[in-house]
């Protein structure tokens, strides 16, 4: 069996994709198909990312495909971004972030809120409709 190292290149804004919640998503894919996957995304400046996976030849074949597919069912995701007031931002999020949830849940669309600054930044992502009716909710 011979033991290979390869590294693939994957585009910033999909890497906690490949990653998942506290590495789940990463250990899943390493338990799948027995390679090893390691990411460095501590360095923010580096897009794409550098995803190096080690192991059997198959096994990191069948994990570079994994990944792949992940990348690109999220690479069909559309997004909007909508500017919302600060003054206005709380009723978008609710109470302990309620409404925000409801939205998405009823929706069907990921919100990420950027209160950085104002306006607001309301980053909308899901296929077309679901981009369509959480604005409408919003709006």
């Amino acid at each position: 069996l011979r033991h290979v190292l390869e590294v693939i290149q994957i585009p910033r804004r999909f890497i906690s994709k490949v990653i998942g919640k506290a590495g789940l998503k990463m250990a899943e894919i390493s338990r799948r198909t027995g390679a090893k996957v390691k990411v460095d995304a501590r360095n923010t400046a580096c897009d794409p990312c550098p995803v190096v996976l080690s192991g059997a030849q198959q096994a990191v074949e069948q994990a570079q495909s994994v990944i792949f597919d992940i990348v690109e069912l999220h690479n069909f995701q559309a997004e909007s971004i909508l500017e919302i007031p600060m003054s206005k931002i709380g009723k978008v999020i609710g109470i302990k972030g309620a409404q925000s949830r409801h939205i998405q849940e009823t929706t069907n669309c990921k919100l990420d809120i950027d209160k950085r600054q104002d306006p607001c930044k309301v980053i909308l992502r899901g296929d077309e409709q679901s981009i369509l009716d959480a604005e409408q909710v919003i709006k």
